[in-house]
């Protein structure tokens, strides 16, 4: 189960609760890239994996390689974990992201404030680049 909310212009965050299937994991992409073809600029995104109590091992292969990493208006996605399994599976994500090229889009945290900070830094970097 999943909340989407914008946390303030350009910046959304996607909270998980409870466990985090495969279905959820599909669920996930085609809520990305739906968010990412609906944005008119650049979207920052914080998917909250804290209150999570379980992910599952079949996502593994599938972590790092996701369709909306090379979409256009991704500025940067921060996965946000509390467990050491969680941190773990999302270090594989970062890891398997920057072997295939996209990691420069992908960051992993543990600190709710901090995560928020690094989406705020990236989008006030990239909007004076832009400028």
């Amino acid at each position: 189960m999943h909340q989407l909310k914008q946390l303030k212009p350009g910046i959304i965050e996607v909270i998980y609760a409870g466990e985090f299937t495969l279905q959820d994991w599909a669920e996930y992409q085609e809520l990305m890239l739906e968010q990412l073809n609906q944005s008119s600029g650049k979207l920052y995104i914080l998917t909250n994996f804290l209150q999570t109590t379980r992910l599952d091992k079949e996502i593994l292969p599938l972590v790092g390689s996701a369709k909306h990493l090379t979409h256009p208006n991704l500025g940067l996605i921060v996965l946000l974990g509390g467990n050491a399994f969680q941190n773990f599976i999302l270090l594989l994500t970062e890891n398997r992201a920057m072997k295939e090229e996209k990691g420069s889009r992908l960051r992993i945290h543990r600190d709710y404030d901090r995560a928020l900070e690094m989406l705020e830094y990236q989008q006030t970097i990239e909007a004076k680049a832009g400028e």
